[in-house]
């Protein structure tokens, strides 16, 4: 039987162009549904090979990084940087940035059994998001103070996974102040370039 729609306390058979209306939402919705799906794997994949891959690109420049990095780039061997790669159960996660690339990366992150998930942003809205999706501890960075209270929570040590998910140099900077010696930083964030 025919659908019927009421009109004027009349019973008349339903438009067709509603119902085409009505699947042509649902495939739409479907797609996006999938668009999404599709770009949290390449996030995640992308994570995994930057932070806990086994290839040496994830090998980081750490001399480049800050002064006091030097001491350990000279005892490094080929093996030991390939150990060092790999990811440890217990290690510390920093990710700046609580937005949707920075919600997948902590998503994405708890996969490896992180001993604590710092999340730094400026929106206390997006904080509270975090904070519900699983991150351990929410940093506010308004007033500039976000390094020594990352430093305060790793007793001076910094974080062993740094994860710049903004695209701003201010975010990449504070990624690198807050790095411990060895360890691992990816910029997930979209750099835009500045003339």
């Amino acid at each position: 039987m025919a659908e019927t729609e009421i009109i004027d306390d009349s019973a008349v058979p339903a438009r067709p162009q509603v119902r085409r209306r009505k699947r042509h939402r649902g495939r739409i919705l479907r797609i996006a549904g999938l668009v999404f799906i599709a770009a949290a794997l390449v996030l995640a994949g992308y994570l995994w090979w930057n932070l806990w891959g086994t290839g040496f690109a994830t090998q980081r420049a750490q001399e480049d990084l800050r002064p006091g990095f030097e001491r350990n780039v000279a005892s490094l061997t080929r093996a030991d940087a390939h150990d060092r790669v790999a990811n440890v159960p217990g290690d510390a996660v920093a990710i700046v940035g609580a937005g949707p690339v920075g919600l997948a990366a902590l998503l994405t992150a708890q996969f490896y059994s992180p001993a604590s998930i710092v999340m730094i942003d400026l929106d206390d809205k997006r904080l509270d998001v975090a904070k519900a999706f699983g991150a351990t501890a929410l940093i506010n960075s308004t007033d500039g103070g976000a390094v020594q209270r990352v430093m305060d929570l790793t007793a001076g040590q910094g974080v062993d996974v740094a994860i710049e998910a903004v695209g701003v140099p201010a975010t990449f900077d504070i990624c690198q102040q807050i790095l411990a010696p060895g360890g691992r930083l990816a910029n997930v964030g979209v750099q835009r370039h500045v003339a």
